[in-house]
C-alpha cells in the first residue's frame, strides 16, 4: 500500500514554511529523532467491515491564515474499518485535513485498542521535493501564561510515550484520554494525535478527545408515494452595511404527506427538513431535528430553530466604522403560517432556521431568517423593488464610484423568480436607462442597458446572491436609480425604480442621456477621466 500521493489540501508549501517558523520559537528545544512505528501510508481501505457516516466528535486543529485554528465539534463525519486482520482503522487521523489515509489501532482485548505512533500518514510530492508527515501522539505543553504548544511526551527515562489508547464498546470508538486543560479560558485537549514532520515538530493539524459513533437519529425520508413539487424558497439575510433585511431566494422542492410537510435543506439540496401541519390553526411547526450528512463538507447537520437579534460591531469609534452582525439564540420551535399550500414566516417574529454542524451548539453552515416556501409558478411577474445600500465615491483609484444595492430574486408578492430571468438597469442623472458600453466596461460581452442578475466579472460588476456592486467612471453624479427587470418568453416587466441622491421633484420628462465614450488616462501623475470632452478627477470634480 505504500505509495506517494497528492493531498487535496492547497498551498501546503506555504503552510509548512510558516508553521516551521512558528515552531522554531516554541518547540526548537523539543525536536526528537522520532521513533517510527510505521513508515507505510495506508491509503486504501483495508479488508473488513466498513462503518461509515458515523458522528465524529472531538477537538480538531487546522492551519489557516498564517496561524493555528481549532475548536470542538460534535458533527464531523466519521468512518472506520473493523479489519479482517483484527485491527481497527480510522479514516482520517485529523477531521480537518482530508488526506484519504487510515490510522491503525491494535487490539489489546475485546474493549481496548492502542494506536502506536508515529505512523506515516501523509506524503506530499510537490514535484521537486517529497515531504513526509506522521500521526504522532502529542500533549499540551505550557511555555508561559500566554504561550503553549503540542509536543511529544517522554517518561522519566527520557523515552517517548507514543501510545494513544482507545475503547471500543457498543459501537462507540473513543479515545481514552478525554481530559482537557483550561488555557486562559480556552478548553483544550490534553492529548491529541497530531501531524508532525520527521523530527516531531507539529505542523498545526491534529485531533483530540475523539469519539466516533453512529448518529443518535436517522435523517428524514419522504414517505412512499409522496408527490414532490417544484417550489420557491425565499428568506431574509442581513446587509452588513445597513443592518436591514434583504430578501434572497432559490428554487426548492417540497412535498406533503398527510399532516407532514417536507422541503429540501437549502444548504445541500439533498436532505429533507420536516414540519407538522396544523390545519385547524393554519400553522406549520418545525422542531429541532437531525437532517443528515453533507458530503461536500464532511459533516452532519441539524435543524436549529432560533431567534435573531441585530447589533453593530464598531471597529473604530473615532471614525465610526463598523458592520452590522446578527446573533442567534436557540428556541424550542420554528412556527410558520400555512396559507393555501404555502409555508410563510412572519418577519415580526424574527425567526431563523439555522443549519448547524452541531447537535447542541449553534455552529452555522447556513442561516435563513423569516423563510417561506411557496409553489413555483413559472410566469412573468413584476419584480420586487431593489434597495440601494451605498453610494461610495472612491479616491485614488481608477474607479470613480461604487454602487452597492440589493436585488431580491422575487416578485412583489415574494414569489421566487429564477436569477437567469432577471436583469437590472441603472439610471444616471436621467430617467433614461444608462448604457453600459464595451468601451467603458471592458469585460461585458456587449453594449447594453440591461445587466444580468447572474453577471459577475469580479472587476466592474460583483454579484453575491442578491447583493450587487457596480464600479463606474461617470463624473458629476447628482442622482441615480436602479431597476429590476423580469424577462420571459420575449416579454418583460420592470420593478419600480429605487432612487438615490438629489432626485428632481419630477423626472417624468425626457432628460438627455450622454452616452459618449469615457476614457481614462494619467496626466502629471494623477488619474484623469475624460467624458464628452470634459476632464474630471477621480472625485468627479471638473479639471481645467
Amino acid at each position: 500500500m505504500k505509495r506517494f500521493f497528492t493531498s487535496i489540501m492547497i498551498g501546503l508549501m506555504a503552510v509548512t514554511a510558516a508553521m516551521a517558523q512558528l515552531r522554531a520559537s516554541a518547540t526548537s528545544d523539543r525536536h526528537y529523532a522520532m521513533p517510527i512505528y510505521s513508515d507505510e501510508v495506508i491509503d486504501e481501505a483495508p479488508a473488513g467491515k466498513v462503518v461509515s457516516n458515523c458522528q465524529r466528535s472531538g477537538y480538531s486543529y487546522y492551519y489557516s491564515g498564517g496561524g493555528v485554528n481549532g475548536g470542538y465539534n460534535d458533527g464531523f463525519l466519521g468512518e472506520y474499518v473493523i479489519g479482517d486482520d483484527g485491527y481497527i482503522y480510522i479514516k482520517e487521523a485529523c477531521a480537518s485535513l482530508k488526506a484519504g489515509t487510515y490510522l491503525k489501532l491494535e487490539k489489546i482485548d475485546e474493549e481496548n485498542y492502542v494506536c502506536k505512533t508515529a505512523q506515516l500518514i501523509w506524503v506530499y510530492d510537490s514535484g521537486t521535493s517529497v515531504y513526509t508527515y506522521f500521526a504522532t501522539r502529542l500533549v499540551l505543553y505550557k511555555y508561559s501564561d500566554t504561550s503553549y504548544g503540542y509536543v511529544m511526551e517522554t517518561d522519566a527515562d527520557g523515552k517517548e510515550i507514543g501510545d494513544v489508547y482507545f475503547t471500543f464498546k457498543d459501537g462507540v470508538l473513543q479515545q481514552k484520554d478525554q481530559s482537557t486543560i483550561d488555557m486562559n479560558g480556552q478548553i483544550l485537549p490534553h492529548e491529541m494525535i497530531g501531524f508532525t514532520n520527521a523530527t516531531g515538530g507539529w505542523i498545526g493539524y491534529g485531533d483530540g478527545c475523539i469519539t466516533i459513533k453512529s448518529p443518535d437519529n436517522v435523517p428524514n425520508v419522504l414517505p412512499e408515494g409522496a408527490e414532490i413539487k417544484e417550489g420557491g424558497f425565499t428568506y431574509n439575510t442581513m446587509s452588513g452595511i445597513t443592518g436591514k433585511n434583504v430578501r434572497q431566494g432559490m428554487a426548492t422542492k417540497y412535498a406533503e404527506s398527510g399532516n407532514d410537510f417536507y422541503f429540501l435543506n437549502p444548504v445541500d439540496n439533498t436532505t429533507w427538513i420536516k414540519g407538522q401541519i396544523d390545519r385547524t390553526a393554519n400553522t406549520v411547526t418545525f422542531d429541532p431535528q437531525y437532517i443528515g450528512v453533507n458530503e461536500n463538507i464532511s459533516c452532519h447537520q441539524w435543524f436549529a430553530p432560533t431567534t435573531y437579534s441585530v447589533w453593530r460591531d464598531v471597529w473604530d469609534e473615532e471614525d465610526d466604522t463598523g458592520t452590522w452582525v446578527r446573533d442567534y439564540k436557540k428556541k424550542d420551535q420554528y412556527i410558520c403560517k400555512y396559507e393555501n399550500g404555502s409555508v410563510v414566516s412572519d418577519e415580526a417574529n424574527q425567526q431563523t432556521m439555522v443549519i448547524s454542524l452541531s447537535a447542541d451548539e449553534i455552529q452555522t453552515s447556513g442561516a435563513y431568517s423569516d423563510f417561506s416556501v411557496r409553489p413555483f409558478v413559472h410566469k412573468l411577474s413584476k419584480p420586487a423593488k431593489p434597495t440601494i445600500l451605498r453610494f461610495d465615491p472612491l479616491e485614488e483609484t481608477f474607479f470613480y464610484a461604487e454602487i452597492v444595492f440589493a436585488m431580491p430574486p422575487t416578485d412583489e408578492n415574494d414569489n421566487y423568480i429564477p436569477g437567469e430571468e432577471l436583469y437590472y438597469r441603472m439610471y444616471l442623472n436621467s430617467n433614461e436607462p444608462f448604457v453600459f458600453s464595451t468601451s467603458d466596461f471592458g469585460r461585458i460581452p456587449e453594449t447594453t442597458t440591461d445587466i444580468s442578475y447572474l453577471y459577475d466579472d469580479d472587476y466592474e460588476f460583483d454579484m453575491n446572491g442578491s447583493f450587487h456592486n457596480i464600479y463606474f467612471y461617470e463624473g458629476g453624479v447628482k442622482y441615480f436609480g436602479i431597476q429590476t427587470v423580469h424577462k420571459l418568453n420575449g416579454q418583460e416587466m420592470a420593478s419600480d425604480i429605487a432612487w438615490w441622491g438629489d432626485v428632481p421633484s419630477s423626472i417624468s420628462g425626457v432628460i438627455a442621456n450622454d452616452n459618449a465614450t469615457t476614457t481614462k488616462m494619467v496626466e502629471n501623475g494623477r488619474v484623469v477621466i475624460m467624458k464628452n470632452g470634459v476632464k474630471y478627477n477621480v472625485n468627479g470634480q471638473t479639471l481645467k
